[in-house]
């Protein structure tokens, strides 16, 4: 079986959610505690998610669909006649039944859990199938009932798919399925998912506002025949090469926390300019070490630091600034580069990025994404002076879809990502799964939106510089 993911979900439970007066059903409850005990055995359970109706009737469809696509076992809990006559209810159980009826669905089963309906009151296309009441038939029984038709259904297909016996790798790959997913205590890396694209693409569409104060900066410092750069997170270093492979006299020191992101990063760019070395900024040791490594490369102090959405990952940003204030020359700047939600302005979008902006906003975990707001502030409480903000605006006016795509996906398509992994984290968990499945399709509906012509999106990118005494 799957881990509970919400998707590709083997068994659909379909209730109406509220009664004629808006109020919470018996059906809705019955619903849940039978999603709560499938769940509980493993089981992957799809429970209708009413807050997608917030993203409109279109993507509420589109999310019951692809649940009923996967299903195997749709259980159809009714206290209430009239409920499995409204609109959602019914749409689900006859658009199951209809793909029993053509042979879309092999060995699928339907389970009415009703509250004593008489043979008359069920609907001619249920009749048939084995019914359960909920006055006289417990949740456990129900699920017992709907494990063993899954069990079945296994046991059926495993033996027209295949007469041997299962090898030891085929085993192996069983039991993965139902181990969950664990989740880092930090939900950003950047060398998960799509990120190695994305980092390439937000590398890109950067590129001028960095470059606008870099020079400046450069400008300013005193002349010496070697520059040294601290480039804090590098990653990849496609932001290292793009700023820093063309100035002269320059020796850049690129540091990051993942090891993958380092070794591309070494085979990529040039050795005599760049040098990588893995460090945590927010580890009790991150002083120390940085003299070491500076020490190993004849660096007395560093011209410039540079850090490309950097502090919005820190749990402490002024006290990283304030350690890495040590390590910048008498001279040298400081250069931050940051984003903000707040920022955003939207068009023609019937309020869907700003959904999607507050459900990031109150995720715990989620990185800050009010930080560009945040740094001047940050730099001023870590003692650095002269201090100075710029922003940039990046909109998409005149862009083409293929622009308008780049960059939906560099400010939006990773946003999914930290909700499936506190969902993972928690399998069995109702809200977190909701609350993913809604980001998803709040996301893919609104890469859609991002092609529409009538449609407006900006945002700012924030730049603060500074010296470091």
């Amino acid at each position: 079986m799957n881990t509970n993911t919400g998707l590709n979900s083997e068994i659909f439970i379909s209730f109406k959610n509220s009664d004629f007066n808006g109020n919470p059903t018996r059906d809705s409850k019955i619903g849940k505690e039978l999603y709560e005990e499938l769940v509980s055995r493993g089981l992957n359970v799809f429970f209708s998610n009413s807050t997608l109706l917030t993203l409109g009737q279109a993507v509420y469809k589109r999310s019951i669909d692809e649940a009923l696509e996967s299903a195997r076992v749709l259980i159809i809990v009714s206290t209430d006649e009239r409920y499995l006559q409204s609109e959602w209810v019914k749409y689900e159980w006859e658009s199951f039944h209809q793909d029993i009826l053509s042979g879309m669905k092999k060995h699928a089963q339907i389970v009415p859990y009703f509250a004593g309906f008489t043979r008359e009151q069920i609907p001619r296309s249920l009749r048939d199938f084995q019914t359960f009441n909920t006055d006289t038939h417990s949740v456990a029984e129900v699920s017992d009932f709907v494990q063993n038709i899954l069990n079945n259904i296994h046991a059926q297909e495993s033996a027209s798919a295949s007469p041997q016996k299962p090898t030891g790798e085929d085993n192996l790959m069983l039991k993965s399925k139902l181990t969950s997913s664990k989740v880092r205590q930090s939900l950003y890396t950047s060398d998960s998912d799509r990120e190695y694209d994305r980092l390439r693409v937000q590398s890109k569409n950067t590129h001028e506002c960095d470059m606008a104060v870099l020079r400046e900066v450069m400008r300013e410092l005193p002349e010496k025949d070697t520059y040294w750069i601290l480039d804090l997170g590098c990653a990849y270093n496609y932001v290292g090469n793009m700023r820093f492979g063309g100035l002269p006299n320059v020796k850049v020191l690129g540091i990051d926390i993942s090891e993958k992101c380092l070794a591309y990063a070494r085979e990529h760019s040039d050795g005599e300019k760049f040098h990588f070395r893995h460090l945590n900024l927010e580890d009790v040791m991150m002083e120390e070490c940085l003299r070491d490594i500076m020490e190993e490369l004849g660096i007395e102090k560093f011209d410039v630091m540079f850090g490309a959405l950097l502090t919005l990952h820190l749990k402490k940003p002024v006290t990283v600034l304030k350690h890495l204030r040590k390590f910048l020359s008498r001279d040298g700047f400081i250069i931050l580069r940051g984003s903000d939600d707040g920022s955003v302005l939207a068009l023609n979008d019937e309020g869907l990025v700003q959904k999607i902006l507050d459900k990031c906003s109150a995720l715990v975990g989620f990185s800050d994404r009010q930080n560009g707001r945040k740094l001047y502030h940050q730099l001023e409480a870590a003692g650095y002076r002269d201090i100075r903000v710029q922003t940039f605006i990046k909109d998409i006016s005149g862009k083409d879809i293929d622009e308008r795509d780049e960059i939906f996906f560099e400010r939006f398509s990773y946003r999914a990502n930290n909700f499936r992994k506190i969902m993972e984290a928690d399998p069995t968990n109702e809200i977190k799964r909701n609350e993913y499945l809604f980001m998803k399709y709040a996301l893919e509906e609104l890469e859609e939106t991002f092609t529409n012509h009538d449609f407006w999106y900006c945002e700012h990118d924030f730049i603060a510089w500074a010296r470091g005494r």
